[in-house]
């Protein structure tokens, strides 16, 4: 007798702060969001601060896995940022649609670092340093 059970594949996402030296996948953390100052020297102008907002893998862990299919065809995929941090989960995608989003991916941030290139450039020249100056945790409040 056969069962409708192996005709999907199944994502799981498991909490791993639990047991932390049992690895049941691929291990990433959860972003924490940190505050970062940085003195940006130019050419021409003065030196400014800038703060932004960066999101670090180094929140709790957790393990990312999948059951295959017995009876379908299965793609498991996880794709991680420069900095380790989790960017994208697929599971039986088409290769030609993930080709195209990352085609439009790329296509967007290539002009947005050319409009924000163009933006600042002529006014203060180009930059001569960066420090950083700080770190630190985005306090959230949980409701």
């Amino acid at each position: 007798m056969l069962t409708g059970g192996g005709c999907s594949s199944k994502l799981t996402i498991l909490d791993a702060s639990k047991a932390p030296s049992e690895i049941k996948g691929i291990r990433v953390h959860q972003r924490v969001p940190y505050i970062l100052t940085k003195e940006i020297e130019t050419e021409k102008c003065q030196t400014k601060i800038e703060e932004s907002i960066v999101h670090l893998p180094v929140g709790d862990p957790y393990d990312i896995n999948f059951v295959p299919s017995a009876f379908a065809k299965s793609e498991f995929s996880v794709t991680l940022n420069d900095d380790g941090g989790l960017k994208q989960v697929t599971l039986n995608s088409t290769p030609q649609l993930a080709e195209t989003i990352k085609s439009v991916a790329d296509l967007t941030e290539k002009v947005s670092k050319l409009a924000i290139a163009g933006a600042g450039a002529p006014q203060c020249g180009a930059v001569v340093s960066e420090t950083i100056s700080s770190v630190r945790r985005l306090p959230i409040k949980a409701e």
